[in-house]
């Protein structure tokens, strides 16, 4: 994750199966970016059939591709560090 890759399907099913708790919360939950292969869709497939717990919406939306450009080339990686930080959203702490 540090070096800007994905991090691997299982490291990502581990979590979530660590959450399992908060799938049973009252108030429903939310999985942001997840699943984001067909692999780990049929693993949550899995996990929410053998927790009896099925989906009651699914949120999908698109964005403009010069939107998602900006969106972009807004952000900054510390070389030294591997910090994240957005120019407008979280601008860095240090300047360059």
């Amino acid at each position: 994750m540090r070096r800007g890759a994905l991090v691997p399907d299982s490291a990502v099913r581990e979590m979530v199966g660590e959450r399992l708790a908060c799938l049973h919360c009252g108030g429903g939950f939310i999985l942001d970016g997840f699943p984001r292969t067909l692999a780990l869709a049929e693993s949550l497939n899995q996990l929410l059939d053998s927790e009896g717990i099925w989906l009651s919406a699914v949120l999908s939306y698109e964005l403009w591709a010069s939107e998602i450009v900006a969106r972009l080339g807004r952000r900054r990686t510390c070389e030294k560090w591997k910090a994240a930080d957005h120019v407008t959203e979280r601008p860095p702490k240090l300047k360059g």
